[in-house]
């Protein structure tokens, strides 16, 4: 088992397997930092002579373009090399991204698809559109509070100055 984090712990990589097969194991979130490190890791695993690779997504809650992108080009090296790339259990919206972005042949067969996402997602006035306005207030109400604070921590600040500025005029 080989285990590594990406130094910002985003992403973290367990590869399990056998002389035909491996399973790689991501945990955490899958962007431009991150990417590089798993590019490094998926074509060293490729490397050992496996017939497959097969890349755990489960646990994974983000992923970018540039993941994406690294995924891709895994995927073909391993197709140059005469090795199956896979992706296994992808959140649902990881395989709407991969579908959008035109990457869905990493999917395993056994990925529900989701191609209806993005038109539920889109505002028609149903549970998606009314979830997404909800948690639209709830970041409006959320950064309102903050600005709150902050003007507050701003006005301690300004009165201790002014409380400073006195006493140095009193000497």
């Amino acid at each position: 088992m080989t285990y590594f984090g990406d130094g910002g712990a985003r992403l973290h990589v367990a590869v399990r397997g056998d002389a035909d097969q491996l399973t790689i194991t991501l945990t955490g979130e899958l962007d431009r930092v991150s990417g590089p490190p798993l590019a490094d890791v998926l074509v060293g695993a490729m490397d050992t002579g496996v017939r497959s690779v097969w890349v755990s997504m489960a646990q994974v809650g983000f992923v970018d373009v540039a993941g994406v992108r690294v995924l891709v080009d895994a995927y073909e090296a391993g197709a140059g090399r005469g090795v199956v790339l896979q992706l296994r259990d992808p959140q649902p919206h990881i395989v709407w991204l991969l579908q959008e972005t035109e990457a869905a042949h990493l999917l395993s067969a056994q990925a529900a698809p989701v191609r209806d996402l993005g038109r539920r997602i889109a505002p028609h006035g149903d549970a998606w559109a009314d979830e997404r306005d909800r948690l639209l207030r709830e970041r409006q109400q959320r950064t309102a509070e903050h600005q709150r604070w902050e003007d507050v921590r701003e006005d301690l600040a300004d009165a201790r100055e002014r409380d400073l500025d006195r006493r140095e005029d009193r000497r």
